[in-house]
């Protein structure tokens, strides 16, 4: 009877460790499966975070292909204002020096105009010398005769 017991005794040691067991098992395959959800949770927090990176991305790339074209125009503005500001620096300088030739030409013609005067002054003097002699003379000559 003592080693029925016994057996009996070794059974139940044995069933404890296996039931010890069990729940050492359930305990790892609960953590497993929390683990597990909690992974995959993580998981598709990164997949949105990447579709978010993406979607982002992509609209950095079209901003950035709208900033491109618009700097592509900017430039051909650019070009095209330099050239005008080119042209208006020419067409500014070949009116400084109309404006100088034409300043000149006027000096010229006002000292032309002024020699003119002078000699018409000295002219009109003579002639009216020359009027006074030819009257005193007409004066004398009327006095004689008559």
């Amino acid at each position: 009877m003592f080693d029925m017991i016994e057996t009996l005794v070794r059974g139940l040691r044995s069933m404890s460790q296996q039931h010890d067991l069990f729940t050492q098992l359930l305990q790892t395959a609960d953590y497993m499966r929390t683990f597990s959800s909690r992974h995959q949770e993580i998981e598709n927090q990164l997949r949105l975070r990447m579709e978010e990176a993406e979607a982002s991305l992509s609209t950095m790339r079209e901003e950035n292909e709208a900033l491109r074209v618009e700097l592509a125009e900017a430039k051909g503005r650019e070009e095209s204002t330099a050239g005008r500001l080119h042209e208006a620096e020419g067409e500014a300088a070949r009116l400084r020096d109309e404006l100088s030739r034409l300043r000149t030409e006027v000096l010229n013609e006002k000292k032309q105009k002024e020699d003119l005067q002078l000699r018409l002054d000295v002219q009109k003097e003579e002639l009216e010398r020359e009027f006074a002699v030819e009257r005193e003379e007409l004066a004398a000559d009327y006095q004689t005769s008559g």
